[in-house]
């Protein structure tokens, strides 16, 4: 059945098919099945209480919980709130259309509580003294009976509702734990994302000064190069000058041979 496989509410098709309608879940289920069963009603558009009232339409529990009559379930009858399995909801969520409740129905458990009848408390201690011993002795039994039948009543509604408050609390609590958690994991994604930007920033800087020395390096390359073009030229130059002066010496002694042998 699909109660037995109640998981996480993750990932649920969203519907309508619970609208209006409020559910009570059972003390019975634990934590993980209570978030999967709240979270599936949500996800059919339903919402829950903690408490049972006139203004519940539906009390989720189990068997087990029908058959020993709790508190819960006298109430649930009392207000004429739906007793359902949990597979009412989770098979509904499942085919998103709104199941026939009878179908989940666990009312059919239920053992009613045999009233007691104790009429002949309204007599008159009086009205006892023309009855026999043993009739006398077995009615005032039957009184004592009835009277620590009622104060056990009183005791056990004192402890259903204490019950009740401590599963209340208990839910509380876990809640607040579940809340914390998130809190918890929120923060190490927080300092998680705060450690990847400060490395990416660095990572950054370090590029920039590795570009830094790259472009200092190619205005080195540069300068190296403007001053070895300019070497080049000025040995050019150089040589030049040497070809030239050479050309006049040899045109002078050229012009001096030509003037010696002219006046021979």
């Amino acid at each position: 059945m699909a109660s037995e496989h109640i998981t996480n509410g993750h990932n649920l098709p969203t519907s309508h098919i619970f609208i209006g309608e409020t559910f009570t879940l059972s003390s019975s289920f634990g934590f993980k099945e209570k978030k999967a069963l709240q979270q599936a009603i949500q996800a059919g558009g339903g919402s829950t209480s903690y408490l049972l009232n006139k203004k519940i339409s539906f009390y989720i529990t189990k068997r087990e919980e029908v058959e020993n009559d709790t508190f819960n379930v006298r109430k649930a009858f009392q207000y004429n709130i739906c007793l359902v399995s949990a597979d009412y909801v989770l098979e509904s969520i499942s085919r998103n259309n709104r199941e026939d409740p009878q179908s989940y129905s666990l009312e059919a458990y239920r053992v009613p509580e045999i009233p007691s009848f104790s009429f002949l408390s309204d007599f008159s201690q009086s009205s006892f003294l023309s009855i026999s011993s043993p009739l006398l002795s077995l009615n005032s039994e039957k009184d004592q009976n009835s009277n620590e039948s009622g104060d056990d009543k009183a005791i056990d509604k004192q402890d259903v509702s204490a019950n009740s408050k401590k599963e209340k609390a208990k839910s509380d609590e876990e809640t607040e734990i579940e809340k914390k958690k998130e809190q918890k994991k929120k923060r190490e994604l927080e300092k998680k994302e705060e450690r990847a930007r400060r490395v990416a920033r660095l990572l950054l800087e370090k590029q920039e000064r590795k570009n830094a020395g790259k472009l200092k390096l190619q205005e080195i390359a540069t300068l190296q190069k403007d001053e070895a073009q300019k070497i080049k030229l000025i040995a050019k130059e150089a040589r030049l000058a040497e070809k030239q002066r050479r050309r006049d010496e040899y045109e002078e002694k050229e012009n001096s041979t030509i003037s010696i042998i002219a006046k021979n």
